[in-house]
């Protein structure tokens, strides 16, 4: 988990900023499970979405077009997406 939440952090800084909301394909990192339509997502994936402001948003399950959408909308719209600034870890984070 610690490495897939700072490659997170390479990636945001790579695109320049921080996007209002970033589309998920059901990663494990980030989805636990699916209930209806109810998404729970990995708490410590929230903490990281919740101190840099993003919503996280899941693909639908069993809808492959979606997947469609979270591998190109980043290569399509990257400059546009992103609204907020740097990206910096948290100070908890730093050593």
């Amino acid at each position: 988990m610690e490495t897939f939440l700072r490659m997170h952090l390479r990636a945001l800084e790579a695109f320049g900023g921080i996007p209002k909301k970033i589309l998920y394909d059901n990663l494990k990192s980030v989805v636990l499970h699916h209930v209806g339509s109810v998404v729970q997502f990995n708490p410590r994936f929230l903490a990281l979405a919740g101190h840099y402001l993003f919503e996280p948003v899941a693909a639908p399950v069993r809808y492959p077009e979606a997947k469609g959408r979270v591998c190109g909308t980043t290569a399509r719209r990257a400059g546009g997406l992103c609204t907020r600034g740097q990206p910096r870890e948290p100070a908890s984070s730093r050593r």
